[in-house]
């Protein structure tokens, strides 16, 4: 099958199912299809009789126009309403329709034959197609129960046809969400990080200072051990990364979240205690008890990260989504 011009709607790839079905099923459903097309020549040949009848009435009968306008209104109305998609409840519904609005062209109950017009002729003429306009109204009356029966003979065809239609409606929105489910899940993963660097934010404005005045840390008494001097490092250097490149908040949430709030308290105390220096003179750093980061908030926010990041990757990994991607794509 050749594939359309343009990425297809949804609404046009299901019109092409529905087609499909019912050219699928089309011998079963050979009597509906029947009546359908029964129905349309009825409004076809109707529509004809009213053409004559609206200009005859607006000459000697002008009584009867709204009986006729409405009558073609009627008609248009069922022959928009004829169902291409031939399930269970597109038919009922239309049956039921179809009952209901055919009784505005019966011309019986209309008192025409009383009006006197002084024209013998052109009431005979008159009396002639209204006939016809009765004839068809009964003919389509005709129809409402053989529809309704040929429904009822086929109603485990149709009720397939609906069920399949609704499966493909519902793989639709599923496949529709699957679709959204990347940007969503990405759009999360830069808030978090977001969120992550806002708790830094104190920090990594000291860190740029540091770096920029080439900072290093006073170690008077021996105070930090090679260890944490190799943590205030480490901590200063990952929070310049993480402002410059959040997306490494996703390999520090992976391994060692724990590490890195273990260094980053040392870089505090540091801060705190104004332990950075120029030439040995200390850099007045106003970093307060406050500006310290709430470990507890960290962590939750990094494992919320860590959830999405496993979720997007299983989400790439699933047939599911790969066929919906292929899908979009084709």
């Amino acid at each position: 099958m050749a594939k359309p011009d343009h990425a297809e709607t949804e609404t046009e790839l299901l019109g092409r199912y529905e087609r499909r079905l019912v050219e699928k099923y089309r011998f079963a459903l050979v009597d509906i299809i029947d009546d359908l097309c029964s129905l349309l020549n009825l409004f076809r040949v109707a529509t004809g009789e009213l053409d004559v009848l609206e200009p005859l009435a607006a000459k000697k009968l002008a009584q009867l126009c709204p009986f006729l306008r409405t009558a073609r209104d009627k008609i248009a109305l069922l022959t928009q309403a004829t169902p291409l998609f031939l399930g269970y409840d597109d038919v009922l519904s239309y049956s039921k329709l179809l009952e209901t609005e055919i009784k505005a062209l019966d011309p019986r109950p209309q008192p025409w034959n009383a009006l006197r017009v002084y024209d013998k002729e052109f009431q005979e003429h008159f009396a002639v197609r209204i006939d016809k306009l009765a004839a068809l109204y009964l003919k389509l009356a005709a129809h409402v129960p053989t529809l309704r029966q040929d429904m009822e003979t086929q109603a485990s065809v149709l009720r397939i046809l609906t069920r399949k239609r609704n499966d493909l409606v519902a793989l639709l929105r599923e496949s529709m969400a699957t679709t959204h489910l990347p940007a969503n899940a990405k759009k999360h993963k830069s808030e978090l990080k977001q969120c992550l660097n806002a708790l830094l934010a104190p920090h990594a404005e000291i860190a740029k200072t540091l770096r920029v005045a080439n900072a290093s840390v006073l170690n008077d008494g021996g105070r930090f051990s090679d260890a944490d001097l190799g943590a205030i490092l480490s901590s200063r250097e990952a929070i310049l990364r993480f402002e410059e490149a959040p997306g490494e908040f996703c390999a520090l949430v992976s391994t060692s979240i724990e590490t890195f709030l273990a260094q980053l308290q040392v870089f505090e105390a540091a801060c705190r205690e104004d332990l950075f220096a120029v030439v040995a003179t200390p850099l007045k750093l106003g970093f307060t008890p406050e500006k310290a980061v709430d470990s507890e908030m960290f962590v939750a926010i990094g494992q919320d990260l860590h959830a999405r990041m496993k979720e997007l990757t299983s989400l790439r990994h699933s047939i599911k989504y790969q066929t919906v991607v292929a899908h979009c794509k084709g």
